[in-house]
């Protein structure tokens, strides 16, 4: 989960994966957050880069185990370090407590879900 998205400082490592376009990614960490808040995660995808298949993130909403809403889209290529950095911001659904995130290259796939 996303905090805030802020300047970079001279000591910044542009290789850190919380380094975006010039700016650090700074991670929520506190328990709560606000009704009015539209929560964002933040995620790096690292591709095979000898699978020659195009990368795809599929992003579910889940509650009470089964998916309320999903959606899946092709992956931009990889930046000059491989890396894809991505953003999700969270829908405004009813009854989800979790958001799973599967990518998916060829025949290989990882996935994580986060408890919201």
């Amino acid at each position: 989960m996303v905090d805030r998205v802020e300047p970079i400082t001279s000591t910044d490592d542009a290789a850190d994966p919380l380094v975006f376009h010039g700016k650090r990614v700074v991670p929520h960490l506190g328990p709560v957050r606000s009704a009015e808040e539209k929560p964002t995660v933040y995620f790096v995808v690292y591709p095979d880069s000898g699978n020659v298949a195009k990368p795809v993130v599929k992003v579910e909403f889940l509650g009470s185990g089964r998916t309320v809403a999903e959606q899946t889209a092709d992956l931009p290529p990889p930046d000059s370090s491989g890396a894809i950095q991505m953003f999700v911001t969270l829908a405004q659904l009813p009854g989800y407590t979790a958001l799973k995130v599967t990518v998916s290259q060829g025949t290989d796939s990882a996935s994580d879900i986060l408890q919201l």
